[in-house]
């Protein structure tokens, strides 16, 4: 089956009835001063100088890992929520996701994005979409399986804000999520430090090859992988034996920062402002940020599975490497 990926990560507020706030899902960086932004940028065009030092005017908590298909077939199932992509009917997906009997479809499939033909634009009629443009578990048919802990994808920042809300959480800001994602570390590429492969262990889910011809899934992975755990309604935590994909990424506790998907943040793509400082909800067409890269990256193609590198996309945007990233909360 098809598969469209975009992720999110929510932030934990101290309101009731959290998912994660009482089962050990989520994390409270130690108050202090962190650095955000490089002055050693890989690509400068994206925003990721200068290195500047930011301290939290509150604390606050952040979901160990980005919201899962299990969690976001909670929300609509209870809401009745219509994702971005059902409304538009089309959302993009690389070709290695695509299988033949779709492909070969020209009502479905119409053609290859022209500056990037590793990546479909699909458009599925309403009666063959499957509802949220994913599976049963997203349209919340909720069977707790190793599954419903794949990261919930084909998800808008508005998608991803509005799953926010109805937690009582919301999105972290760009500056929030970078912290945690260095972990008090300065002048690091990768949560837990600069080799890509501490020791020849892999520790994140990118393209592995030559792109974009050959992905040869050396870390596991050609897709999605695992968010590592789950957190059901009832706050109980849900492990799966062989679910948890790489560790912890840094002392945080925190699971796929870098790589898997895109994470969308609460901020636009520049770096005024307060750390924290929420702007206003944007319209469909504003440019959010969106962090942490994906497993169609590779550093010969798009070397941003890194803390500092943000990118901007618009807030209706949907496709099959992007998701919420972990829910925050004061």
């Amino acid at each position: 089956a098809t598969q469209i990926l975009i992720g999110f990560v929510a932030m934990v507020t101290p309101l009731t009835g959290l998912v994660g706030a009482d089962c050990g899902c989520a994390t409270r960086p130690p108050r202090g001063q962190y650095t955000v932004g490089t002055d050693s940028p890989q690509l400068p065009s994206d925003g990721e100088s200068p290195a500047r030092l930011v301290r939290f005017r509150r604390p606050f908590r952040l979901d160990t890992a980005a919201v899962t298909r299990g969690q976001f077939a909670q929300f609509v199932r209870a809401t009745g929520h219509r994702t971005d992509a059902e409304t538009a009917g089309e959302s993009f997906v690389p070709d290695i996701l695509v299988d033949a009997e779709t492909f070969s479809d020209p009502v479905v499939v119409p053609g290859r994005v022209a500056n990037a033909p590793w990546w479909l634009p699909v458009r599925e009629p309403p009666a063959r979409r499957p509802p949220s443009g994913e599976s049963k578990v997203a349209a919340g048919v909720v069977e707790w399986t190793p599954d419903s802990v794949i990261p919930a994808v084909h998800v808008s920042w508005r998608d991803a804000d509005a799953y926010c809300r109805w937690q009582g959480k919301r999105l972290p800001t760009e500056d929030e999520w970078e912290a945690a994602c260095r972990a008090g570390l300065s002048d690091r590429l990768f949560p837990w430090g600069n080799a890509p492969r501490p020791g020849g262990r892999h520790r994140m889910n990118i393209w592995q090859g030559e792109f974009p011809r050959l992905n040869t899934a050396d870390d596991g992975y050609v897709g999605t992988a695992p968010c590592s755990w789950g957190c059901r309604a009832d706050k109980r935590r849900i492990d799966w034996a062989g679910g948890d994909a790489y560790g912890p990424q840094n002392s945080f506790g925190l699971y796929n920062m870098v790589g898997n998907v895109w994470e969308w943040t609460a901020s636009p793509l520049d770096r005024n402002g307060a750390p924290d400082e929420l702007p206003q909800r944007p319209a469909a067409s504003d440019e959010m940020t969106k962090k942490g890269g994906s497993f169609m990256c590779h550093k010969s193609y798009c070397y941003r599975y890194r803390c500092a590198q943000g990118r901007r996309d618009t807030a209706d945007t949907s496709s099959a490497n992007i998701a919420s990233a972990a829910p925050s909360m004061w």
